[in-house]
């Protein structure tokens, strides 16, 4: 490969983030599980659903960047766009074919997965629409995450009004949404609050576990704390001086692996833990390559 396409390659990869990648299949796993609720998972479905959601999850990433192309330019010069290794209409064609094969993807499983799929869509493109123009916009990017869970769900015959997914929805994109509000100072010397918001993430995590099955208690706190150590490393990081925001933010990201091994305990699915730990060191090895943020 020549040089020039090895640079644009990069580029694809750096707007994309595929560092954060292996974190959405690690999610997709647990709504499998919580869509299952104790059943065996059906393959058929769990596959195209991780794919469709890998989509939506690109989709979104490029078009966020194609959004705030101007901002970047300003911000984050390095970024593809604003350092003209990709244009403008590169990245709009980019987001809109992942949205399509993503939701196309989706209806091949059923309706209801589509439904909550193009849900998913929309409340991605508000988050990117209105996320530097009003602050509350950030609950948009909470959602996003904790549809994911629901849209698994869904994919393998979960009920929509089924109580259970809905707290490991709301836990998740608590998570997204404190991070996320922490992650908004990382160019800033000083913090302040924000690190105080942090300091509670540790605890938040650990909600789903009300849940825990006896049977599965020994694996799923045994995971809980490597989890918490985990965060208490994102949470040291802030409250140094100056903050090391940047690095807590991708120890965050990462730390969505972690929450779904322990939320793959909680609710007895220890044979699949194994795919949220490979997809943890996986986003480790890729954040030394490509920016997850």
């Amino acid at each position: 490969m020549s040089a020039s396409g090895t640079e644009t390659v990069r580029a694809y990869a750096e707007l994309f983030r595929i560092s954060n990648l292996p974190t959405v299949v690690s999610n997709t796993a647990v709504g499998v599980a919580l869509g299952c609720a104790g059943a065996d998972i059906p393959l058929e479905a769990a596959g195209p659903c991780a794919i469709a959601i890998l989509f939506l999850y690109l989709a979104g990433v490029a078009s966020n960047d194609a959004i705030d192309a101007d901002w970047d330019a300003t911000e984050r010069p390095e970024r593809p766009i604003p350092s003209g290794r990709l244009s403008l209409a590169q990245a709009y064609r980019a987001a809109l074919s992942a949205f399509g094969l993503g939701l196309a993807v989706l209806a091949s499983i059923g309706f209801t997965a589509l439904a909550v799929g193009v849900v998913l869509v929309a409340v991605i493109t508000l988050y990117n629409m209105f996320h530097k123009r009003f602050a509350a916009s950030i609950v948009f990017v909470g959602a996003a995450r904790g549809l994911v869970y629901l849209t698994a769900a869904t994919a393998v015959g979960g009920a929509l009004d089924a109580p259970k997914p809905m707290w490991f929805m709301v836990t998740i994109a608590m998570y997204t949404i404190i991070f996320t509000l922490v992650a908004r100072s990382e160019h800033k010397d000083r913090i302040d609050g924000g690190r105080w918001l942090a300091a509670g993430i540790p605890l938040i995590v650990l909600i789903p576990g009300v849940w825990i099955t006896v049977n599965e208690a020994l694996v799923a706190v045994g995971i809980s704390v490597v989890l918490i150590l985990w965060q208490a490393r994102a949470v040291l990081k802030v409250f140094r001086i100056p903050p090391e925001t940047k690095d807590a933010v991708h120890i965050w990201l990462s730390g969505f692996c972690l929450m779904d091994a322990f939320y793959l305990g909680v609710l007895g699915y220890s044979g699949l833990i194994a795919v949220p730990v490979v997809c943890f060191l996986l986003t480790l090895l890729l954040q030394r390559r490509i920016m997850g943020t």
